[in-house]
């Protein structure tokens, strides 16, 4: 850290105070002005001086953001060829090769030797996660210039996401082979009035968020650091499943987020840990079961996503499809075979974009911790840290001054009164 980010953290009179209170006599001997607070002062200077860290360490992590997952401009070409023919043999994947953005490299420099000189209690996996976000964009930037193959592709995929163990597969399997109850067809509503919907229940929760439309791999998305829900407009969608993205999305993406950015200097709004994507998401799914909108099909779908990744992972994307449509129909099988071989080169052959395996995974993790621990579903509402990191240093935030909002009935009262107006294809 550089003399003036030193200065600037003793800029009230109360620090002046404690300054002039230590003497000459107490900083004789350490090593510099915050040693000498600290043995002054003891655990108050301490906790004072790395939460002011942390607030500039926040500000400069907003120019390292994570890369975008790779989106062909193709993907929904592909799709259909699986569902017209049952195979996308001859096709590869197209991309817009300016779509890729990375950080600036004084940025980055800055943050990391912060980092590296930094005593936040956050500062190790701090460091990780930064690897892990330039790691991110250098292949995103590889994969849109046609320069990565399948292996180091999947390699990647790998570290960022891990696999599904084999016990995952093997209950993923098991419950696509139950006998299952067909839901009732439901009436379709249009991908626009699923906007208009979105953000009248954005206004109540949060007025900076906004909605777009976006065509892509999922049926809705959000970007937290852009605050921004994106809807697929291409396909209509049925109404429990828009009350259960309200949910997901909202309730458990949005409100995670909004959640975090109420603390400061202790990097809730990081997503730190291994495994902080599979929390992310396990979360979301626990939020749909607490609030009762997930459905017997969206399971099917989530362990179909499991069992897609270890197909993906030794077959082409035509045997992913074949592999799942018996389970989860046509509509669904050809939308996770395209899920689960995004970013990869040769997509006939061998390797896999792996993430979706965290919804199963992510799922099961975070419900059996808060089945054991269910204090900890505040904190880890208030983060974006993994459950090892939510575990380890939950005590970190001050939960008794920000206590997070936690998704009740009244907020699926508001889903419900959002949505009851929206009108069906055809009217």
């Amino acid at each position: 850290m550089n003399r003036d980010e030193q200065r600037s953290m003793f800029t009230d009179s109360n620090s002046h105070q404690a300054f002039r209170e230590t003497g000459r006599h107490a900083i004789a001997d350490a090593k510099s002005l915050k040693d000498a607070l600290t043995r002054r002062l003891g655990d108050s200077m301490h906790d004072a001086w790395w939460r002011r860290g942390g607030e500039i360490l926040e500000r400069c992590i907003q120019d390292v953001r994570a890369a975008q997952y790779p989106m062909p401009t193709n993907l929904q070409a592909v799709r259909c060829s699986l569902l017209r023919h049952g195979t996308a043999d001859g096709m590869r994947w197209e991309y817009d090769e300016h779509s890729a953005t990375a950080p600036s490299l004084g940025a980055v420099e800055k943050v990391i030797d912060l980092v590296q000189n930094s005593d936040h209690p956050l500062a190790e996996p701090l460091e990780y996660h930064i690897g892990r976000v330039l790691a991110g964009h250098a292949i995103l930037r590889d994969v849109l210039r046609g320069r990565v193959g399948n292996e180091h592709f999947t390699d990647w995929s790998k570290r960022q996401w891990g696999v599904p163990s084999g016990p995952d597969v093997e209950a993923a399997r098991a419950l696509l082979e139950r006998t299952f109850a067909h839901e009732q067809d439901e009436v379709l509503i249009e991908g626009s009035e699923v906007i208009t919907a979105f953000e009248a229940l954005l206004k109540d929760v949060d007025g900076q968020w906004s909605v777009a439309a976006r065509s892509g791999a999922a049926l809705v998305a959000v970007n937290s650091d852009e605050k921004t829900v994106f809807v697929n407009v291409a396909h209509p969608f049925r109404r429990s499943a828009i009350r259960r993205l309200m949910v997901h999305e909202i309730g458990g993406h949005v409100t995670r987020t909004n959640n975090a950015a109420r603390h400061s200097g202790v990097l809730t709004t990081v997503p730190l840990g291994n495994d902080a994507m599979a929390t992310e998401e396990g979360l979301a799914l626990y939020v749909e079961r607490l609030l009762g909108v997930s459905s017997a099909m969206q399971e099917r779908v989530y362990a179909a996503r499991a069992v897609g990744v270890a197909v993906a992972l030794e077959e082409g994307i035509d045997v992913v499809f074949a592999a799942l449509e018996p389970s989860v129909g046509a509509e669904a099988a050809a939308q996770i075979a395209v899920r689960v071989k995004r970013g990869v080169e040769d997509f006939s052959a061998p390797g896999a974009f792996t993430k979706d395996h965290v919804y199963l995974s992510g799922g099961s993790k975070v419900s059996a911790a808060l089945a054991r621990q269910p204090d900890l579903l505040p904190t880890l509402l208030s983060t974006k840290w993994d459950l090892d990191t939510a575990r380890k240093h939950g005590d970190l935030l001050r939960l008794s001054d920000q206590p997070p909002f936690i998704p009740d009935q009244s907020f699926l009262a508001d889903i419900d009164c959002s949505i009851s107006t929206l009108r069906t294809v055809g009217e």
